[in-house]
């Protein structure tokens, strides 16, 4: 008999979420299984999936209304608070939705990829679950969640906030979903990390020994339609550069890009083709389609992107430096820790062309950063033998058996 998965994504706003998701649906309904995805930006996915692949897609139960907070954000659950958790009625409905859903789509297996009500939605069914994320949005049972600031501090707040998260979800669904911790939500048949350990969040409470631990994976699958990487002149150093088509300095940094004396292969999907021509000298190629990123990493020396989990792992995985300019928190605090391993840098000043130009050429001309970044790579090897699409393939053939 045909068993039935549903994959699930519902916040977050990176196209990794979809890449991830349909090189997994993909595997699946080639292995014969039939396979729905329900994705929060439907607007989004026809960059992935296509009608004649096989795969039925639905819209995830999102919340919609826009709320803020008065301070930064400080972690998971205030993420949560401001998406739907905060009352008890939304969050009673949100839920249910999702319950609808399974019941609409009958699933054997779930694999969530930062689908916090979808887990808990199932926390209390017998449907085995699986969850993909890179470590933010992956909170261990059985410890508190994690302090996502920059500058982080022991002053409560984080595990207030864990408090008044729990209240919510307990006052909405009852005494049954009374849980000590967050992250005891998340117990489930097996998660995949899509990172590496040293960027890994919760790295030091993971379990690995166990039948359902957290499996640490890069995912190398790129899109089926995407431009090749070339360099235009042999003998200069090779800098992959990947970035958002609204990041606030990006005019300062392709002109600074454009002088540098190397190769400069810059890929902005989504872009405006007429704003970035003028940045393209003889050195300097934009393209504002998706690009062969993994495939380029191997003959990059130095990576330039926002901070994003997905390309700075695949490119640490191949040794390749980054310089890492971030546009949100999350990326500031993979800067932070990249920093912290000695592999990478950012620009205290990145709408100075001058102060551009100077970490460009720190990063390019320093051997420690590149020594300590070749070392991770050969710690990362065994991470990118294995598409993240085979393993989770796997997991599932092996629970479903």
């Amino acid at each position: 008999m045909t068993k039935t998965v549903l994959l699930t994504w519902e916040l977050g706003g990176e196209l990794g979420h979809l890449s991830n998701l349909h090189s997994i649906a993909t595997s699946l309904v080639t292995h014969g299984f039939t396979v729905f995805v329900a994705v929060q930006d439907i607007s989004r996915a026809h960059q992935f999936f296509h009608s004649n692949d096989g795969i039925q897609l639905v819209q995830a139960p999102i919340w919609l209304p826009k709320i803020h907070m008065q301070r930064p954000i400080a972690c998971l659950a205030d993420v949560l608070l401001l998406k739907g958790y905060l009352k008890a009625a939304p969050l009673r409905q949100l839920v249910q939705t999702w319950k609808t859903l399974f019941q609409l789509t009958k699933p054997d297996l779930l694999i969530c990829d930062y689908s916090p009500t979808a887990m808990l939605a199932s926390v209390d069914s017998d449907i085995p679950r699986l969850t993909i994320g890179t470590g933010y949005s992956d909170p261990v049972p059985g410890h508190p969640i994690k302090d996502w600031r920059v500058n982080q501090s022991n002053d409560g707040l984080v595990a207030a906030q864990e408090q008044v998260l729990l209240k919510s979800i307990e006052a909405a669904l009852g005494p049954s979903a009374a849980f000590q911790f967050y992250g005891d939500i998340f117990a489930c048949e097996g998660r995949f990390i899509c990172t590496l350990p040293q960027l890994d969040l919760y790295g030091e409470h993971r379990d690995h020994n166990e039948q359902h631990s957290s499996k640490y994976c890069i995912n190398i699958a790129q899109p089926s339609r995407n431009e090749t990487v070339q360099w235009q002149h042999k003998k200069r150093s090779n800098i992959l550069v990947y970035l958002k088509p609204h990041y606030s300095h990006l005019a300062p940094l392709l002109r600074t890009l454009g002088r540098c004396n190397a190769n400069v292969f810059v890929a902005c999907p989504g872009g405006n083709p007429a704003t970035l021509r003028p940045f393209v000298t003889n050195n300097l190629t934009i393209t504002t389609q998706f690009a062969g990123l993994f495939d380029a990493f191997s003959t990059a020396d130095l990576f330039v992107g926002h901070g994003n989990m997905g390309s700075t792992a695949q490119s640490l995985a191949h040794g390749v430096p980054v310089v890492a300019l971030p546009r949100q928190q999350e990326n500031q605090l993979n800067t932070q820790m990249l920093i912290a391993l000695g592999v990478g840098l950012t620009s205290e000043k990145p709408e100075s062309e001058a102060c551009l130009e100077a970490t460009l050429h720190q990063a390019l001309t320093n051997t420690a950063i590149r020594k300590n970044a070749y070392n991770i790579a050969q710690q990362s090897a065994h991470l990118i033998q294995t598409p993240l699409h085979e393993q989770v393939l796997a997991r599932c053939l092996a629970l479903l058996r």
